[in-house]
């Protein structure tokens, strides 16, 4: 109990230290001035306001669906010029305003205002951390959105061949393939030309990364590990497909490691990473109303209560079953390549299992479909979202894919490890 209690205490501290580090850099970030930033922004936004705001690469997939909606406020929080109100910089960094209109509301503040002569409005979103500025401010001042992306395509390349040679160096290389596939069903050509959704993506993939370079390290303190993923998800993140970030890694941990008891593992990591992910949210409420003198948790708790109701666009009179937020999701699979795909896995293990001599360890499989059912009880405490938002929550989906594969190999592979 003891030794639970410490470890509480010190994820409280860094805890602590993240909120601090994560203020301080969005502080100095807003420092950057903004004109330059402005034309970069205004460069792009009118190349990517051509196509709907869910626009599909692939017509009729809906796996293929590209939301440049959240993009766009990414953008416009990234490079919307600060309203003269009064307020201090530290102020301004908790608001985090962004270019709207007063039909979309999304924080407590809305202000028309002047800015280089021209007449601008925008409102303000306290309850997201928007760590990704930390990222996006830079970037758009030296580069366009279009450059952005051709950028975020070619390191996400390099991150999957970083982690498929560091597989193949921890001699795990029977992992590449279940990557490989990974990235297939997941639209990782999607993932590329979106800067929301390659949020999730960058961190659960550097966060392997990290695990297998620093193997044993993360060994001795995989609950530090995990806690700073929960942390960077809420930091970073706007609530696109946050469960992969513990998903995967933790698939990934549990398969490479030699705990007994792995369920018990299992739970502990995702206890941290819950902790992490929690209390970061926490963290920016608590600062938020602190700075600005209001409740940030009201609107916050209000935007919970909406996510996760039965309701419909918020109307009361339009109910959804959680069957329904299932159906929505798992539909996503409903085409002839998706069902192809799942073929070729089938058939790929069913060699596994017969060039092995057909001997498997079954109880190996045990942590993997324990992890499986991770984003069903995600799904059913993020209804409404999960609902609205199929077409990019789907990928939570990824989990049981990704696990149950890894599950399959580590049944067949783990006499001989």
């Amino acid at each position: 109990m003891r030794k639970i209690t410490k470890y509480f205490c010190e994820m409280f501290v860094i805890l602590i230290l993240g909120g601090g580090i994560g203020t301080l850099l969005l502080v100095l970030v807003y420092c950057i001035p903004i004109e330059r930033i402005f034309t970069n922004f205004s460069s792009g936004i009118e190349g990517m306001e051509r196509d709907d705001n869910w626009y599909r690469m692939i017509y009729d997939y809906d796996a293929s669906t590209l939301d440049n909606y959240t993009q766009g406020l990414m953008l416009k929080a990234a490079a919307t010029p600060f309203p003269q109100n009064g307020e201090n910089i530290i102020q301004q960094t908790m608001r985090v305003y962004m270019l709207n209109e007063k039909s979309d509301i999304h924080g407590s503040k809305y202000i028309d205002y002047t800015w280089n002569g021209k007449s601008y409005s925008c409102d303000s979103y306290e309850r997201y951390w928007h760590g990704y500025l930390i990222f996006l401010k830079p970037l758009l001042y030296f580069f366009s959105l279009h450059d952005i992306i051709f950028l975020n395509i070619v390191i996400q390349l390099f991150l999957i061949y970083a982690v498929i040679i560091f597989l193949q160096h921890k001699n795990i290389g029977e992992l590449q393939i279940p990557f490989v596939f990974l990235w297939i069903i997941g639209m990782q050509i999607t993932t590329m030309f979106n800067i929301d959704l390659s949020v999730c993506f960058y961190i659960y993939m550097i966060s392997i990364l990290v695990l297998l370079i620093k193997e044993r390290f993360i060994f001795r303190y995989y609950h530090y590990y995990f806690l700073i993923i929960g942390m960077c998800t809420a930091y970073f993140d706007f609530l696109t497909w946050p469960l992969v970030t513990l998903c995967i890694p933790l698939t990934v941990y549990i398969y490479i490691s030699n705990y007994k008891n792995k369920i018990k593992m299992i739970n502990f990591a995702s206890l941290c990473w819950g902790s992490g992910y929690i209390g970061m949210w926490c963290m920016k409420w608590g600062l938020a109303s602190m700075i600005l003198q209001e409740n940030i948790f009201n609107n916050a708790i209000a935007q919970f209560l909406l996510r996760s109701s039965l309701f419909i666009n918020g109307d009361a009179s339009e109910n959804i079953l959680y069957k329904d937020v299932l159906l929505k999701n798992i539909g996503i699979f409903g085409k002839k390549m998706f069902v192809l795909l799942f073929f070729v896995i089938a058939i790929w293990l069913l060699y596994k299992y017969i060039s092995s001599g057909g001997k498997i360890i079954k109880k190996r499989m045990i942590p993997f479909i324990f992890i499986s059912f991770y984003p069903f009880i995600w799904y059913f405490f993020t209804k409404n979202h999960s609902y609205e938002h199929y077409w990019m929550t789907w990928r939570e989906l990824l989990i049981p894919i990704f696990a149950l594969v890894c599950g399959c190999l580590k049944s067949i592979y783990g006499k001989k490890q």
